[in-house]
């Protein structure tokens, strides 16, 4: 199970790789936590991503900073207040159905002890606690 806060990377790239006439959009998907729909090609070198210019060398770099690292902000936060609650719902949930059934004993320690890691690590993340 892949953590939101994982995507985080994936957002960025996407932040620096826009146009300037996606960025407005990429903004808008940050504010509703979403991770970002706009197409880039993880081919091309960072050196030559259009946000990369406008972050190192460009008269608009602050204020291109600024816009970036709130939109970024807006989609963690967003993600911090509700997707990382459905993580450990999810995870709380998958921990809790496990049952032994037509499989070997140590197949299912393998299992559980797979399930309690991912419920530990959503847990953590959440600020919830592991049921004891």
């Amino acid at each position: 199970m892949q953590l939101p806060g994982k995507s985080f990377l994936h957002q960025f790239h996407c932040g620096i790789a826009c146009s300037p006439d996606d960025f407005e959009f990429f903004e808008d998907e940050c504010a509703r936590g979403v991770t970002s729909s706009v197409r880039t090609d993880f081919r091309t070198p960072v050196q030559l991503l259009h946000g990369f210019g406008l972050l190192s060398i460009s008269n608009e770099s602050p204020s291109f900073l600024f816009r970036l690292t709130t939109a970024l902000t807006d989609y963690m936060a967003f993600i911090s207040n509700s997707g990382l609650q459905k993580v450990y719902t999810t995870a709380k949930a998958g921990w809790s159905a496990l049952k032994l059934k037509s499989q070997k004993v140590s197949q299912f320690s393998i299992t559980e002890t797979d399930a309690f890691n991912t419920l530990q690590s959503a847990a953590d993340n959440a600020q919830r606690t592991v049921p004891g």
